[in-house]
């Protein structure tokens, strides 16, 4: 007696889709989570092309997490585009610096000067030294970018900060003592040092008021005694009066009897004077 085996539709389906699963399987190929949707990943970009970013990103663009950095020019909003710059420019350098660098250059021609710092200030904060690389390169037309460089730069690593405005290009004086208050901030001494010692001899006098006024506000005797130690002549005679205006604001009494005690004539004169002004509201 023959028999004859019959297969349902459905059985006959499931085993269709069995089948090219167990086929994907040995060809090397994966499903994923999104492959009931048409929405599977992208095969990986090779290393160091700048579609690495696009592909890198593209799961979490994929996840709603919004446009993926080499979208963000075409965002119309400036205010987003701009927010959107500072999202993901940090996941991109952590994920590939070196692609992330080909995509800036590729886009730096359309980018707005907005962009251009916020791309510039990010980078600092994560490689300064290659972003400075850029600034140098970039700015051809002087339009600010190693300074704004140089002054995130001194906020995170003073020292290195230092060593690349002294081996130029200089920053421009106000930027130059920005980077001296900053240093200040955390290491007085050490910021007038730089200052003192910065080879351009036409911005030092700044530089140093800058490293000086901020040392004082902070800690008035101790900037005096700073002071007092440096070349007497003109260059120092402001500085007294800049110590004097600052103890001043903290303690008229200590600041006048610190006055009385300076043995240069004129230097005496200057922070008694300035110590009477502060005193008298002027």
């Amino acid at each position: 007696m023959t028999s004859h085996l019959r297969i349902s539709p459905l059985a006959a389906a499931l085993t269709a889709a069995s089948l090219l699963a167990v086929l994907l399987i040995g060809s090397g190929l994966k499903l994923d989570d999104h492959s009931t949707t048409g929405k599977g990943r992208q095969p990986a970009a090779a290393v160091g092309s700048p579609t690495i970013l696009v592909d890198s990103r593209r799961e979490q663009a994929n996840a709603g997490e919004g446009p993926v950095l080499s979208d963000i020019g075409a965002i119309p909003d400036d205010a987003l585009r701009h927010e959107t710059l500072r999202e993901q420019l940090p996941v991109a350098l952590a994920r590939d610096a070196r692609a992330a660098e080909d995509w800036l250059r590729s886009v730096w021609p359309a980018l707005d000067a907005e962009e251009r710092l916020i791309a510039l200030r990010i980078w600092t904060t994560l490689d300064a030294t290659t972003a400075h690389r850029l600034a140098v390169q970039f700015d051809l037309e002087n339009q600010g970018l190693v300074d704004a460089v140089l002054e995130a730069w001194m906020a995170i690593e003073p020292e290195q900060a230092a060593l690349a405005a002294a081996r130029g290009p200089t920053p421009s004086p106000a930027t130059l003592e920005e980077m001296s208050r900053l240093w200040s901030y955390r290491d007085p001494a050490a910021a007038l040092r730089f200052a003192s010692s910065f080879p351009v001899e036409s911005l030092r006098s700044g530089a140093i008021a800058a490293a000086v006024t901020t040392w004082a506000e902070a800690d008035a005797p101790a900037a005096a005694r700073a002071v007092e130690s440096l070349p007497a002549g003109p260059t120092r005679l402001p500085l007294i009066g800049r110590v004097a205006a600052a103890w001043a604001q903290q303690d008229s009494a200590a600041a006048t009897a610190w006055a009385l005690g300076i043995a240069s004539p004129d230097e005496q004169l200057t922070a008694l004077r300035t110590i009477d002004l502060e005193a008298s509201g002027g």
